[in-house]
This record gives C-alpha cells, structure tokens and sequence, in this order.
C-alpha cells in the first residue's frame, strides 16, 4: 500500500503529497527549480508582506513571481489588517496568478508577532476566520493556512483555529506542532496532527521534525495526515525530496537512501548557483545563495575552510574552483 498518492486541494490537483515549506530568505525561485526537478508535488513562495503589495514595494515582486515550471506553486501572504489582507490576495491574483494563497499564521518571528501577523493571529480564531473567508470569497483560487500550535503552550487553541479556518473556506492546512513560543526547539508534538486530521474533513499537511524518508514515513503512519512538508533538512540536501518520494512510493517495503558523493553534491550545489545567477546575473545570484552554498559542504574535509572561502567568493568561476578543489 503505497503512501504516496495524488492529493486535491480545492480545485487543483498535486501529482504528489509531498510538498517543500516556504522559508523567508531560502525558498527563492533558484532553490524551488531545484526542488521541483526532485520531484516535489507542491512548492510555496517566501512569505511576503500584505502591506509591501498593497503599497507596491518593489522589492516583493522578486519574491512574488515564478515561472510556469514549478507550478503547482502557492504564494504565502503574511499580515493582520483582513481589509490589507484581501487587498493583497486581489493584487497577487491579478498580478502573479499562483495556484494556491497561502496564509501564514505560524511564523515565530518577533518582528512579524509584533506587527500581529504570522503565529500571533491564533490568538483571536475570529480574525483569523474573517481573513481566511475574505480571501475566499474574493476569487475560486483556493486558500490555505499555515499555523502552530498557538502562541504557547498555556494556550494550545489549534482545534479552535483549525475548525475556524475550515468553516471560513479553507482547503488545505498545514500544521508545525510547536508553538511560537518553541520556535525550533523542543521536539514536534505530533499527536496534534493526528487530533486535526481526525476533526476536520479538509486535506491536512504534517510539517516539522522530517530529517528523512523515515520521519515522513512514521510521521504519515503516526498522524494519518494527507501530506508531508519538509523545509530545513533541505537546505543543502535537495535529494531528499527524491528519497522521501521514493521511500513513500515502495511502502511498506524498505527503502535504502541513495548514494550521494561529493561528487554529485558539489554538481548539484554548481547547478544551484548556476540558476541563481542567470535569474539575477552572477554577482546578485552569488550573494543571494551565500547562506545555501555552505550547507552543500557541510560534513566534508575542511568544510569550515570551505565555508569562509565560498561567503568571499564573487564570481562564478571562483566558487567552481573552490567546490571541485574537494573532489
């Protein structure tokens, strides 16, 4: 009985349930092109601001846009004004037309909880409900929340927020059980995953704690959640989306992980750099993947070295000759 299957959120349809989290400064257009070349079924944007689109701050539409090949792809909005809210999903449906707005209630981040937005809106299910039914009832694209627990653990409303979002039109959750408060640490409270799956009757995504094919595995069989969404372990390792796919793919059979030498990791990570720099030209494109390059070394002989040449690096060639010099 395999474990990966095709899943329908509103009205489109993933070729697989294993999805790729947004993550501010990582998910960028170069990282998802890899991941979708992985086999990922559904990928998402970098969180961007309402107020940045509604007041066209320029520096969000590099954010914003995708090309045709990582669709299905959905663009996650942060905020906490409903009116700034529905402005911003109508400008992004006119403007960039993704399959999916996503709405990030999960964020940790200070800056974001002070502003109200992101872990800080499970604090009032009532706003949250009248942002998540504002959004659907601007256009048929379909709506997805991305939240926590709550915003700590003397204040676990995720069944609230869960319902809440449900009843205002949403057609996928994803749920990373800590709470803002946790911020990565402490593990993952996966029965939560489970507790949602059992209350509601739309898609649930399980997200948080996946290393591997065996915590996607285990998280599926634990949670019976609809999907998996792997984001940290990633970085650095786009492989393990294929592995994951894989191992989901031969369940209940074992399946052994593929060899990856330093041979194909330094090829991957050139490969990487490579789209980088011809969607932003080769100095942006080297800058931007500063805080990726490093990952791909990380283990290696001398990766500290490594790791100190590669964020001096300016130009392509450089960084070539610096990765290959361990092969």
């Amino acid at each position: 009985m395999s474990l990966l299957k095709r899943i329908k959120i509103g009205n489109i349809i993933i070729n697989n349930n294993v999805f790729v989290a947004p993550m501010a400064g990582i998910t960028d257009i170069s990282f998802r092109v890899i991941a979708k070349k992985y086999g990922a079924g559904l990928l998402f944007t970098e969180m961007v601001s309402s107020y940045s689109i509604v007041y066209k701050n320029k520096k969000t539409d590099g954010i914003c846009k995708f090309t045709d090949n990582e669709r299905p792809i959905g663009l996650q909005l942060f905020g906490s004004n409903p009116d700034i809210m529905m402005r911003a999903a109508e400008e992004i449906v006119k403007r960039f037309r993704p399959d999916i707005i996503d709405i990030n209630a999960g964020c940790p981040v200070n800056k974001v909880l002070k502003s109200g937005s992101g872990a800080k809106l499970l604090e009032d299910p009532k706003k949250l409900f009248k942002i998540v039914k504002m959004i659907v009832e601007m256009d048929n694209i379909p709506v997805s929340v991305k939240m926590r627990l709550g915003i700590n653990r003397k204040r676990i409303n995720v069944v609230e927020n869960s319902l809440a979002v449900q009843e205002a039109g949403a057609k996928l959750i994803t749920l990373h059980p800590r709470t803002a408060e946790d911020r990565f640490s402490n593990p993952c409270m996966w029965h939560y995953i489970a507790l949602i799956k059992e209350k509601l009757s739309i898609p649930v995504c399980g997200n948080g704690d996946i290393k591997d094919h065996n915590d996607a595995i285990r998280m599926i069989e634990e949670t019976n959640c609809d999907a998996i969404m792997i984001g940290r372990s990633l970085i650095g390792k786009p492989w393990v989306i294929d592995d994951i796919i894989s191992a989901l793919s031969f369940y209940p059979k074992k399946y052994k992980n593929r060899n990856v030498d330093i041979k194909d990791r330094i090829s991957i990570a050139l490969e990487h750099l490579r789209i980088s720099c011809e969607i932003r030209g080769e100095e942006k494109g080297i800058r931007e993947l500063r805080r990726i390059l490093p990952y791909y070394v990380r283990g290696m002989r001398n990766s500290a070295k490594l790791r100190n040449m590669l964020v001096r690096a300016k130009k392509y060639s450089e960084v070539k000759e610096i990765l290959e010099s361990v092969i």
